[in-house]
């Protein structure tokens, strides 16, 4: 496995998947900070408890705490600075989200198509404080994001909220193509980090599509041009072979196989 001499490391850690709040490096690494990095960033600060944290993360890029929703278990930060408001949704982090994770039955969707029941449950306890949020951006520029769950649920909103832009980071597919078309394709930017298993996830079997083009991570940890399904096939193959060479033997510190390690945050953020 090579590495850019800019790049930071690829994380395999074990508190970085699993713990990502309790990290003390946000928006701490060097090179700029463009839209999706600024999400990225975001999206794993949402997993942060500790408000004084995100305050003093928040102000090295410029921007603020708006509020931060904590509501029946869905957890979701609002920043903006003069000209912006992001919405990151946090991921799964409790085991109440996980049931919703795995609550995979398709239910019909206001906005048309069918989605995933869990992901719906999700947003529902912090809709109507969006609607608030959403609408008291008027004349600032909206962006809806997360990780994980935290995507699923970004994505849902951008459904609702079409005028607003979509990042997301190891997503799930959320619904049927009759949902994806209710999305603006040209506002999303959908990042998959190489072997990320929560990206395929729901099965497509299942009539469950991605939203947007594929913006693929490869397995050096590099944005790539895009490729076909035989190319990331490949790809995927020689990422989990490094893996296992480099990392997994470590199995105390490190997480056991780069389909989960690659889900973790960090790995998203050193990526874009």
């Amino acid at each position: 496995m090579t590495w850019d001499k800019r790049h930071v490391p690829y994380d395999p850690r074990r508190p970085s998947l699993y713990r990502p709040g309790d990290a003390d490096d946000f928006f701490t690494r060097t090179g700029g900070w463009g839209q999706a990095a600024l999400c990225a960033e975001l999206s794993r600060l949402s997993y942060c408890n500790d408000a004084d944290r995100r305050t003093r993360s928040l102000a090295r890029v410029g921007l603020e705490e708006q509020e931060f929703l904590d509501v029946e278990g869905t957890r979701t930060l609002i920043a903006r600075d003069a000209a912006r408001v992001f919405v990151a949704f946090r991921g799964t982090d409790n085991p109440k989200a996980l049931l919703q994770d795995l609550n995979a039955l398709p239910v019909s969707w206001e906005q048309g198509g069918r989605v995933h029941k869990g992901f719906v449950s999700y947003l529902r306890p912090v809709r109507d404080a969006l609607a608030r949020i959403v609408d008291a951006a008027r004349g600032r520029e909206l962006f809806f994001t997360g990780h994980s769950l935290g995507a699923a649920a970004a994505t849902l909103c951008l459904s609702l909220w079409p005028k607003a832009t979509l990042y997301t980071f190891g997503s799930p597919r959320v619904g049927d193509a009759a949902f994806v078309a209710t999305l603006p394709a040209d506002r999303v930017q959908r990042f998959v980090d190489c072997c990320d298993l929560v990206c395929r996830v729901p099965p497509e079997n299942l009539q469950y599509a991605h939203v947007g083009a594929l913006r693929y991570i490869d397995h050096d940890g590099l944005l790539s041009a895009p490729l076909g399904p035989e190319e990331i096939e490949a790809d995927q193959r020689a990422g989990r072979w490094a893996y296992r060479l480099r990392y997994a033997w470590v199995f105390w510190m490190n997480v056991l196989i780069r389909d989960l390690a690659d889900h973790a945050p960090v790995n998203y953020v050193v990526a874009v």
